[in-house]
């Protein structure tokens, strides 16, 4: 899905490609389309073809499975919504219309006309409801039958990808506020203005970032609505109409404009480092102290790994073919999957090679990102109590006094199980 998650933080479990980089396979696109984005999910690779269809590819082959056909085009300029695939069914949005198509056999199960214009908004699937954006605002669709279980009007299109975490679920619209809204009723909690149309969204230990059309970060309070800090980024980047978003893990939040790729410090907002040696920056991704991203430089399309901790470069692939990408790639099993295209057609591209850890241990992990939620656990030990213990967690909450306390304690207890 879109955003790897439900929150949209972009971190993908696991580990990525560090080195020994090569193309497993590459898919062609139809001429004249191209993909955001691609989701990965049991084997499976799905996106959409810009106007013409949703593929299913075979993860390992990049072989088709099926095709879905639309009833729509698209105007080119406009990008398509990426596919969510949750409990065997495939969901995305198209012109006015949400479908559901089941995974296994590309099949229709529903499809639901919400009015407005194109679905560029991705849906995130929660509690069997779908939350998806349109022209009208919000759309929550029950997962199985398609019926609307109810609708939030915004001032303006919602083109960004709801986020949700508990019982809330974030929107930002081209009305320029971010919304707060109960994901069982629908009812607003809160609003901020942002000054400028709301980019990318995603969620984060309690706060809510995004990106705006001014190129500015913002970090706000999830529960409150309160603004925690604004940081603007360079001005070369400003107004960049690209699909940006945002990744968040390690303390930190990454994200592209036009010429560069920013780490901002997640509690304060301040720039930790930056890559500007490009003309376009595009969506970047986190896996295990690494950021991945796309990006278009002197010598030509690239794909980039950096350390995220400092921005060192670990390794970059050229395209031998020039492609301009323009989509949001997704990592699983070791190898990065990446959307790249331009008018005269494109392919997805699969990328492989040595799977590392990049480790800064000045940086605390950002916990939230180590959840089951992404089946990422943080360090912990196991003794022959049976009782397992993370340290990391403990020191990070509890700072060194504190945790000398918890050892004690914890010593007297495990020594009391053994008599």
């Amino acid at each position: 899905m879109w955003g790897a998650n439900p929150r949209r933080t972009s971190y993908h479990p696991g580990q990525g490609p560090v080195d020994s980089i090569g193309m497993l396979w590459s898919s062609e696109i139809h001429p004249g389309d191209i993909a955001r984005g691609v989701s990965v999910e049991n084997g499976r690779i799905f996106y959409i073809e810009q106007g013409r269809c949703l593929r299913a590819l075979d993860s390992d082959t990049g072989e088709e499975i099926w095709n879905f056909e639309f009833s729509f085009n698209l105007n080119e300029s406009i990008l398509a919504s990426v596919p969510a695939v949750d409990s065997g069914s495939v969901y995305f949005g198209g012109e006015e219309t949400v479908y559901s198509i089941e995974s296994s056999s590309g099949e229709e199960e529903w499809q639901l006309d919400v009015g407005g214009g194109v679905i560029e908004s991705s849906p995130v699937v929660m509690n069997n409801t779908v939350y998806i954006g349109s022209d009208n605002g919000l759309h929550a669709i029950d997962a199985e039958s398609g019926e609307e279980n109810w609708q939030f009007e915004t001032g303006s299109r919602v083109a960004t990808s709801p986020a949700i975490s508990g019982e809330t679920i974030y929107i930002g619209s081209d009305d320029t506020r971010l919304y707060a809204i109960d994901a069982g009723t629908g009812s607003q909690k809160w609003n901020v203005p942002t000054g400028a149309e709301v980019l990318s969204i995603a969620i984060s230990s309690g706060s809510v970032y995004l990106i705006n059309k001014n190129a500015e970060v913002w970090s706000i309070n999830s529960m409150s609505g309160d603004i925690q800090w604004e940081s603007e980024l360079d001005e070369e980047s400003g107004g960049s109409p690209l699909p940006v978003g945002l990744a968040i893990g390690n303390g930190h939040v990454y994200t592209g404009g036009w010429s560069q790729l920013f780490s901002l410090d997640a509690e304060s907002g301040q720039t930790t480092w930056e890559y500007s040696e490009s003309s376009k920056v595009y969506n970047p991704i986190l896996v295990d102290g690494i950021v991945y991203f796309q990006t278009i430089s002197e010598d030509g399309t690239e794909i980039q790994a950096r350390n995220a901790y400092n921005g060192d470069e670990i390794w970059t692939h050229i395209s031998e073919r020039g492609d301009e990408i323009i989509g949001s790639p997704s990592i699983s099993n070791e190898t990065i999957y990446i959307p790249e295209g331009t008018e005269d057609g494109g392919r997805v591209l699969a990328l492989t090679g040595e799977a590392s850890t990049i480790e800064d241990t000045n940086t605390p992990i950002d916990t939230e990102n180590t959840t089951a939620e992404s089946n990422q656990l943080s360090s912990r030990t196991k003794d022959s109590s049976g009782i397992d213990i993370n340290w990391n967690g403990v020191i990070s909450q509890l700072g060194a006094i504190g945790a000398i306390l918890v050892l004690a304690l914890y010593t007297v207890f495990k020594n009391d199980r053994d008599d």
